[in-house]
């Protein structure tokens, strides 16, 4: 927290901050509490200032570049203007292709819509923390197999979203217990059923299709012949 407050030379807080000031997605509905979790009391805000900085340094962080060595030095501020440009671009997509951010987008604090999509059946994946990081750490990864921006968030806004159903539900939803499953292991496995279930090259985790379905069987407690991976679109 302190870092995305006050860091002047990270363009990852710099730009953090900039859009929970300026884009009209994140001016009123952005935790600034010191932590990243969004409670379920919490009817207002999309996520957490916390994790939208997470987010966003998972999404221009890149192998070309040391990125923990380049955040200790101030971009230009035509640098800082460009990454923020890319930052809009990233958030029009999303919001061009998921109805529940349009509605937030659309919407007055006053109509709380963000109750609408994190409730105590679990909700909508973007309105989780972790379900946010998983959906921008998948088109980072798509991103640097070639695919555009354009593609892959309509391909991303094809899957289901519903925290409480397949495929989500006992891999980052605990439906008994009515909380999220942010393991390790159940993190990288949505990733892969997510980058895989619109087309994705699985080669890039070192893994197969038979490989990701025995991990995801063994999550669920279950047989693998019980469990399947489908895919919604194919970029």
């Amino acid at each position: 927290m302190e870092i995305v407050a006050l860091d002047e030379d990270d363009v990852v807080a710099i730009l953090t901050r900039r859009l929970v000031e300026e884009y009209p997605l994140f001016k009123e509905y952005t935790s600034i509490k010191r932590t990243k979790a969004m409670p379920l009391a919490d009817r207002q805000n999309l996520t957490s200032i916390v994790a939208l900085y997470d987010a966003m340094d998972r999404y221009f962080a890149t192998k070309t570049q040391d990125w923990n060595e380049f955040r200790k030095m101030r971009p230009s501020d035509d640098d800082i203007d460009k990454f923020y440009k890319r930052g809009q671009l990233f958030w029009d997509a999303m919001i061009r292709n998921f109805t529940p951010l349009r509605e937030l987008v659309d919407s007055t604090p006053e109509q709380r819509v963000a109750s609408r999509y994190r409730s105590k059946e679990g909700g909508h994946v973007l309105f989780r923390p972790a379900g946010l990081f998983l959906v921008v750490a998948a088109i980072r990864i798509l991103r640097d197999q070639g695919k555009s921006l354009k593609d892959i968030v309509e391909a991303i806004s094809s899957v289901p979203m519903v925290l409480g159903e397949y495929p989500w539900a006992g891999l980052l939803w605990d439906t008994a217990n009515k909380r999220m499953l942010v393991r390790g292991e159940n993190q990288k496995v949505a990733l892969r059923i997510l980058v895989h279930g619109i087309g994705g090259d699985l080669s890039v985790f070192r893994t197969t299709p038979s490989d990701l379905r025995r991990e995801y069987a063994g999550l669920l407690n279950r047989e693998m012949n019980e469990v399947k991976l489908r895919k919604w679109a194919q970029l």
